[in-house]
């Protein structure tokens, strides 16, 4: 990864929604076949539609 300081890395803990963000994208490229990703599109999909409409999301 080219252009990111170092210092990124070790600054203040992410928002809660950015360090999501982080966690999906992980998940996303340890997952290699496609169904696998359907499945993490879904789950990331209905959380993201349960705090849009300011219902809990599900687990």
């Amino acid at each position: 990864m080219t252009g990111v300081p170092v210092a990124a890395f070790f600054g203040t803990p992410a928002s809660r929604p950015l360090a999501d963000l982080i966690e999906l994208i992980r998940l996303w490229q340890s997952v290699a076949d496609e169904e696998g990703r359907i499945e993490i599109l879904a789950v990331a999909r209905a959380r993201a539609a349960g705090a849009k409409d300011g219902g809990a999301a599900p687990a």
